[in-house]
């Protein structure tokens, strides 16, 4: 502002002496003076710039939020972190090698390390600077481990986990996070190397480590990872991501080096190119210090759990239906399948709502987002008792975990979700109710295992829905559920589709079930393709109904929002089990 105002004096200070050298003593000249005097656009002084202090940089208030904005990071706060060991707590996995290393590398960050197993004497050992291990201590957190505990947020699975302990260290830390600090975020947002670095490299090479693995056959992963690291169309490059070495490089190298070691196995079948970046990175000094701490521990191979989807794998392309075709498929399959919508007098009353609920949200939507809130609390307050864990799964900014936790304050209220983005903000929330029965886990959905006794979503995208409801079979817990995107629902390790047996048996083929995803998703346009759209839903959601009470859920109902016009995807889903 200061440069601008000196550049419109300088313009209008030149101007002036343009006009009265035109016409002296003219009435142009008493003109630009006047108009000069006018603006009164005097040239600021200048500060002196030896003892002038820079302005301060205010933060952009559309900044992503990184992990080190969601928990104080006071390093003389020690963060607790859970690793996976065998019984004797002399063995780790090698998921837990690399968060080990991680809160070791490039410098040792405060924390307690348990381990699931390992001597009952309660004892501490110092590994490195404060990073201490906690002997007969093998709580465990109720999730996917590793797992990171800090003062407002709990962290689980290995890419939340390295990027939490990035963030809470130096500016050498952070930089791992690559550029944007995106990397290693969750699967399906920025980062495609999540997968490959949590399930299919571990995966592969703990196969191949194992006695008695087929040594002709190495792991397929090195083959991604020496093609990653040509690049044929472009410059090679010394890391994965790029010319500095990120969390990618950093995991990579640890599971790489872990089982390069092993003295049993021949050598490990590396390019080139995979070879230099071992050796790049073993060859520093930070790095060889952090893994001597980790190479004290053995380490606990494991089979891939399963089948892991390549980096260069897309989504099949389901061929849509015709209007008439739609018709036909809607009336062969809803006599047998299609549940009926429970009548509006058998409802719950609506609770009250408090009037900070969506306060933040634009006043066109504010009121569909309470009822919305609302019409799911009416079926949850029924189902809960005092000292009931209630799990909101993919819960966003937390409106429904926060309402719940206001209305039920004998509940203990557990938010579950991926985006850092959202958990701001529902920590902010957090932070100015004052709720003490909430707390916050940073995951993804299939990592969090506690114990619960209710589990709920609000428009839960795709397969998230099927997900929620196996989380809530294996728990034995109830279900209060409202699916959204069915079009994004697609087959995965122990998913698939249809999801019950009496659509099966009713003739319902995988195909056809994809086609009426995206058909159901073709809620607007059209009234008669909107009343197709509505019974492909409620199909849908009956398949899933009849999944639940096959998995012996007594009580098992359809519902709608009320009014059912406060969204598209308006339909509720209630488990109970017997």
């Amino acid at each position: 502002h200061r440069q601008s105002r000196m550049a419109t004096a300088s313009l209008a200070t030149s101007l002036t002496s343009v006009v009265a050298m035109a016409t002296p003593g003219g009435s142009n000249a008493e003109s630009a003076e006047r108009l000069l005097a006018k603006l009164s656009l005097e040239t600021p002084e200048q500060p002196d710039s030896s003892t002038a202090a820079p302005p301060p940089v205010a933060k952009d208030a559309d900044s992503v939020p990184t992990d080190a904005d969601l928990v104080p990071t006071d390093a003389a706060v020690p963060l607790d972190l859970y690793l996976e060991s065998d019984e004797s707590g002399r063995a780790l996995t090698l998921q837990s090698k690399a968060a080990l290393l991680m809160a070791l590398y490039p410098e040792p960050r405060p924390c307690r390390v348990h381990l699931t197993g390992g001597s009952a004497d309660e004892a501490e050992e110092k590994l490195a600077g404060e990073v201490v291990l906690v002997h007969g201590d093998a709580r465990n957190p109720g999730t996917e481990l590793p797992a990171l505990a800090c003062p407002a947020v709990l962290y689980a699975g290995l890419p939340s986990v390295v990027r939490a302990l990035a963030e809470r260290g130096g500016a050498v830390c952070q930089a791992l996070l690559g550029p944007h600090s995106v990397c290693l975020k969750a699967c399906k947002e920025r980062s495609r190397w999540t997968r490959l670095c949590e399930l299919t490299c571990p995966g592969q090479l703990g196969t191949w480590a194992l006695p008695g693995s087929d040594d002709a056959q190495p792991p397929a992963c090195l083959a991604d990872l020496e093609l990653a690291l040509e690049r044929p169309r472009y410059k090679p490059r010394p890391f994965l991501e790029g010319k500095r070495p990120t969390l990618v490089d950093i995991l990579i190298v640890c599971y790489l080096r872990d089982v390069a070691r092993k003295a049993n196995r021949p050598p490990l079948p590396l390019g080139h190119r995979t070879a230099d970046l071992l050796a790049r990175l073993s060859a520093d000094p930070a790095f060889a210090a952090a893994a001597a701490v980790t190479d004290k521990f053995e380490t606990e191979y494991r089979p891939a759990a399963g089948d892991a989807p390549r980096l260069t794998d897309k989504r099949a392309q389901v061929p849509g239906l015709c209007t008439e075709s739609l018709r036909q498929l809607l009336d062969r399959l809803e006599p047998a399948v299609s549940l009926p919508w429970q009548p509006e007098a058998e409802a719950s009353p609506l609770p009250p709502l408090p009037d900070w609920l969506a306060a933040e949200v634009p006043p066109e939507r504010a009121a569909r987002k309470r009822q919305q809130l609302a019409s799911l609390a009416a079926d949850v307050l029924p189902l809960a008792r005092p000292g009931h864990v209630i799990v909101d799964f993919c819960s966003g900014s937390g409106y429904l975990g926060l309402l719940l936790a206001h209305l039920l304050p004998q509940c203990r209220i557990v938010l579950v979700e991926n985006k850092l983005e959202s958990l701001q903000f529902a920590l902010d929330r957090l932070g100015q109710l004052g709720l003490p029965n909430v707390r916050i886990v940073q995951s993804n959905l299939c990592n969090f295992r506690a114990a619960f006794d209710i589990g709920v979503a609000l428009h839960a995208c795709g397969s998230a829905s099927d997900l929620v409801l196996e989380a809530c079979v294996r728990a034995r817990a109830a279900c209060v559920l409202s699916p959204c995107c069915h079009g994004a629902t697609k087959p995965g390790p122990g998913l698939a589709y249809p999801r019950s047996s009496a659509a099966s048996a009713a003739g319902l083929a995988s195909l056809e079930h994809a086609q009426l995803c995206h058909a159901a998703d073709r809620i607007t346009g059209r009234q008669s393709r909107q009343l197709l759209a509505k019974r492909a839903l409620r199909l849908l959601d009956s398949d899933r109904a009849l999944a639940m009470r096959e998995a012996g859920y007594g009580r098992v109902r359809l519902a709608l929002m009320r009014p059912d016009t406060c969204s598209p995807k308006n339909s509720i889903l209630v488990a109970c089990p017997s």
